[in-house]
């Protein structure tokens, strides 16, 4: 399935609210810009409770649409870094944006809603499959605790390591319906 990629206008943003996103800087060592309505809340790394393993964008694919992300032994690369971009001041709605790469943490339209749905990275289009519902982000304490990544496309699904084998390095991450297990949950910290 072929996704429409918006250039430099969106016709719907009535999606939360969303104006067109800004022209990107050819070379920039600064975060990856978003819609102009966005507010740039940091940059982070993202591990998973069950394994303590990092949020991975694969640098093997080279950041093309589609690039696998993964779970890996925290190494504090540039891969492991993300940046989030909260859609408007307090809507607990993100955008989350590979350091290395610049694209957004996408769910797969091909296989959404269900069970399994690849998340993978993919230019950024501010469509709902690259939307992160994180209510606990406006909390003080949001880097102290581990929490769920609630999938915006998918009434119910959350950002899923998976386990079936054993939360090794290179595991795939992915939509799956909330069970509250510790492969669902994940923390965010500090880079540096």
């Amino acid at each position: 399935m072929k996704r429409a990629i918006a250039a430099l206008t969106l016709t719907v943003p009535t999606l939360l609210g969303l104006v067109a996103p800004a022209a990107r800087a050819a070379t920039s060592s600064a975060p990856a810009l978003a819609p102009s309505a966005t507010v740039w809340f940091g940059e982070f790394t993202i591990s998973n409770e069950a394994s303590h393993r990092c949020l991975d964008a694969d640098t093997t694919m080279g950041g093309v649409n589609g690039n696998k992300v993964q779970i890996w032994d925290c190494n504090l690369m540039i891969q492991q870094d993300w940046n989030f971009w909260e859609t408007s001041s307090g809507s607990n709605v993100y955008y989350i944006v590979s350091q290395k790469y610049g694209k957004c943490l996408d769910q797969d339209l091909n296989t959404l809603p269900r069970n399994g749905t690849k998340v993978q990275l993919w230019d950024c289009n501010y469509q709902k499959q690259q939307l992160w519902y994180l209510p606990w982000m406006a909390s003080g304490n949001r880097t102290s605790s581990w929490y769920q990544f609630f999938a915006s496309s998918a009434h119910g699904s959350v950002l899923d390591a998976d386990n079936s084998h054993g939360n090794a390095n290179g595991s795939q991450v992915q939509l799956w319906q909330n069970l509250n297990g510790s492969n669902q949950y994940w923390h965010i910290g500090t880079v540096g």
